[in-house]
């Protein structure tokens, strides 16, 4: 029963007809790109939020998904309402 419910979230993160630009992967690149612009490689949600708003692809969906797919994978890490790039995702 676990593997159906799971299998199920996991059909939803990914839908078929979704823009490419907002899959988290490429959600998740942009993010990488103004987290390593800022000197401190560290920037709050609500700086992010700022920037990426305006962004054609933009939705609240396709932004968290991202976040947990840079979390997930070990480039960011979060404190508090800040959201920072680990050492070894210098690159």
């Amino acid at each position: 029963m676990f593997f159906r419910m799971r299998g199920a979230a996991l059909a939803n993160i990914f839908s078929g007809n979704e823009h490419l630009q907002s899959l988290p992967p490429v959600v998740g690149r942009e993010i990488m790109m103004l987290l390593n612009k800022s000197e401190e490689r560290r920037m709050s949600l609500f700086d992010l939020l700022d920037k990426l708003k305006t962004r054609p692809w933009f939705s609240s969906k396709a932004f968290y998904f991202a976040l947990i797919f840079l979390f997930v994978t070990g480039l960011v890490t979060f404190d508090g309402a800040y959201v920072s790039v680990e050492q070894h995702a210098s690159n």
